[in-house]
């Protein structure tokens, strides 16, 4: 599970590690501002939820 705390650009900037941990075996969650979600749904492998969002079930979190 990876949050997004900062502004938009910067969490456009962090997909680039949710990308990394799946071409590791893992499966990411990111959980961005309403307004990103239906371009960060268009990576492949990653789950994407507004912050409105219920969670879906993760094992591990970062912030």
């Amino acid at each position: 599970m990876l949050f997004a705390e900062q502004g938009l650009g910067d969490a456009i900037q962090f997909c680039r590690y949710a990308l990394a941990l799946k071409d590791r075996g893992a499966g990411p969650i990111l959980r961005v501002r309403a307004p990103l979600v239906r371009l960060l749904r268009s990576m492949p492998g990653v789950t994407v939820v507004s912050e409105a969002e219920p969670l879906p079930a993760y094992d591990l979190q970062r912030r």
